[in-house]
């Protein structure tokens, strides 16, 4: 099975999970049926873009040197999110002047129709 093929199937079954999260958080905004799609097709197409973007940079750079350190990459990513869902954001502080820009962007975004404002969130 070639990589391609293997990130297919991989992003294909994750899908599913996503589609069940996701799909309610966009309903709940009081959107109907379109709006959701443009919000999952939006998501989708963003992930595929980053996934394309990191994996040509991963490509061209032909990191050998990580190759042996490459299965704890995981571990380590798991750790942060575990540790942010047990409130380490309060160690590292917040960035000074995002609460300002978040909320200038979602009084703009008010604005705007459902399909839109869900578009942007995906």
């Amino acid at each position: 099975m070639t990589a391609i093929s293997e990130g297919f199937l991989f992003g294909l079954g994750s899908s599913v999970h996503c589609a069940a999260m996701c799909g309610p958080i966009a309903l709940a905004m009081g959107a109907d049926a379109r709006a959701a799609l443009a919000y999952h097709a939006a998501r989708a197409g963003g992930y595929c873009t980053a996934g394309a973007v990191l994996g040509a940079l991963g490509s061209s750079a032909r990191l050998a040197s990580l190759e042996s350190t490459a299965p704890w990459i995981g571990f380590v990513l798991a750790a942060g999110l575990v540790l942010g869902a047990l409130g380490g954001e309060r160690l590292l502080g917040a960035v000074p002047g995002s609460a300002r820009v978040v909320r200038a962007c979602f009084a703009r975004a008010r604005r705007w129709p459902a399909r839109l404002r869900l578009a942007a969130l995906g």
